[in-house]
């Protein structure tokens, strides 16, 4: 029973996985190794380790298997608005 419901938590969680882990690397890619650090450390550190406590103290073992698609979901949000920000920036300063 648990078994079905962590491989369905991970299919759901794998597209935002990988588009988290893309603008980890696609900060790395244009020079902002500082932000592409505090992106993996947002994903980690800041949403999916509380997240367990969070998710396990309201739905249990339920709580705990969809915590991961909980935390990319959430990272891919923080992301894409650090993204926006940093090329706004960077445009700004190839335009201006």
């Amino acid at each position: 029973m648990y078994g079905t419901q962590f491989l369905q938590a991970r299919c759901f969680a794998t597209p935002f996985m990988f588009l988290s882990f893309h603008m980890v690397y696609t900060m790395q890619a244009i020079g902002k190794g500082r932000v592409s650090f505090a992106l993996a450390a947002i994903r980690q550190l800041a949403l999916n380790i509380p997240l367990l406590f969070v998710m396990n103290a309201l739905f249990g073992m339920k709580g705990i298997v969809w915590t991961q698609v909980t935390a990319d979901i959430l990272s891919v949000i923080v992301s894409y608005v650090i993204y926006h920000a940093v090329c706004g920036k960077l445009f700004a300063v190839q335009n201006g």
